[in-house]
């Protein structure tokens, strides 16, 4: 990584460097392969040595931040970029994934951050005319990621998505909508819908597991919550994000906190379910 950002000094080329391509020095050691291979070079035959490392996991955030500092530690190096312009770069960038979406939406994941990422140094590579600092040692690049970052098409990447609706989050599924709309009921018939006996039942528990009282499945926005993600673990999304079983916030009522039940109201737990 180092040879590769000092060779886009020397050619003032800029060029992406994928996250997981910033491996660590323990990587290295551990996994890195040897191959040697015979090459004829002006005539003289020699014996060359290469060595392949396999890339980082970058499926989780800190995985993800850990590459990303070591990519400004060797922008540093090269003097390309200052690792303090890089860091500011990479903590507005990672903050998308713990704001909170709008209503209907899903918070920005690992994969969209990782597209903004690489739009960003397309950005740069075209509208930076010299990579290199000028006679006054000030680097361009610096000035420029927060300009790329501002960049429309880098927004675009880190929008909200909106969330799949699901069968169960509709008032009716679509054979029984059909079989209503074509016999010219609906779902206020009497006895039927959610006027029946004045309930209105809305999918999913409103309630938590049994045993942990004063906790709920859904948030003030009336939000599922994961409940792997409370008492065990949930890998699916980050923290404050959203999975396919719900936000992975607190489900204890009132709270709902970007941390798990188990971690901050340990002491609350029921003694059968410690």
């Amino acid at each position: 990584m180092l040879d590769e950002c000092c060779a886009q000094f020397e050619s003032r080329t800029l060029r992406y460097i994928e996250p997981a391509k910033c491996t660590s020095r323990e990587n290295e050691i551990s996994a890195g392969k040897s191959d040697k291979k015979l090459c004829l070079d002006a005539g003289s035959l020699s014996v060359k040595e290469s060595k392949t490392v396999p890339d980082e996991a970058v499926s989780t955030t800190f995985h993800l931040s850990m590459c990303l500092r070591r990519r400004g530690l060797a922008y540093e190096f090269s003097n390309l970029i200052s690792f303090r312009a890089h860091e500011l770069y990479v903590e507005r960038l990672m903050k998308h994934l713990t704001s909170e979406p709008p209503i209907g939406f899903q918070s920005t994941t690992l994969a969209q951050v990782m597209r903004a990422d690489r739009e960003v140094f397309s950005y740069l590579a075209h509208n930076v005319a010299d990579i290199r600092p000028g006679v006054n040692l000030v680097r361009p690049l610096d000035a420029a990621l927060e300009d790329a970052l501002r960049d429309c098409n880098t927004a675009f990447h880190l929008v909200p998505l909106p969330k799949h609706v699901a069968k169960e989050d509709t008032p009716f599924g679509p054979k029984k909508a059909f079989t209503e709309h074509s016999s010219g009921s609906g779902p206020y018939q009497k006895g039927k819908g959610k006027h029946k006996g004045g309930k209105n039942k809305s999918s999913g528990s409103n309630a938590a597991p049994k045993g942990y009282a004063g906790c709920v499945g859904r948030d003030a926005k009336n939000r599922p919550i994961c409940f792997d993600f409370n008492l065990s673990s949930c890998t699916k999304a980050p923290v404050g994000g959203s999975c396919p079983k719900g936000r992975h916030v607190c489900f204890k009522g009132g709270c709902f906190k970007t941390h798990a039940y188990k971690d901050a109201h340990q002491s609350e737990i029921p003694a059968a379910n410690e």
